[in-house]
């Protein structure tokens, strides 16, 4: 599925599940839940693509014994470390989405963290802004975003309009 695509705006498109090199992470690879970059960003760089075109990377958390260091810890200071604009992590256990920005080669200046359903949780450079919500029905972007996750229908019976 690493090569599905969902189109968020003009020029740019939601990678699921593309692998990125991430030096400072686990054997210097990565495989984020979705990433965005502009369209075509990853055509031809093969299994293990740069960092440099992506915009945002995306994470969901999983039910698993590891997921607090690896979702919380370990990955938003690799991806800072990388300079990836904007971490997004949506957390299942907390029911809350948090947005890490402004890397500065070490950390993320800015975290900031929302519940499900409460306010915009950024506008971004490019020009977009995202809520996330309890809507039942969801968007196809997350649909398809929890679906590459394995997290099947919904997240907690909910999903989330983008």
């Amino acid at each position: 599925m690493a090569d599905a695509h969902l189109h968020p705006g003009p020029a740019r498109a939601l990678a699921l599940r593309p692998g990125l090199k991430i030096q400072s992470y686990r054997g210097g690879h990565a495989r984020p839940d979705g990433t965005l970059a502009p369209s075509g960003a990853f055509v031809g760089l093969g299994e293990w693509a740069t960092t440099e075109q992506v915009l945002m990377v995306v994470e969901v958390t999983s039910y698993d014994s590891d997921t607090d260091q690896r979702d919380r810890v370990e990955k938003p200071r690799a991806y800072a470390e990388s300079n990836l604009p904007v971490y997004l992590l949506i957390d299942r256990d907390s029911c809350e989405v948090t947005v890490h920005s402004q890397p500065d080669g070490v950390r993320y200046e800015l975290v900031r963290t929302l519940p499900f359903g409460r306010g915009s949780c950024f506008r971004s450079r490019w020009g977009s802004s995202w809520t996330p919500s309890r809507s039942r029905t969801g968007s196809a972007d997350f649909r398809a975003l929890t679906r590459a996750r394995g997290v099947g229908a919904g997240v907690r019976g909910e999903m989330w309009s983008m």
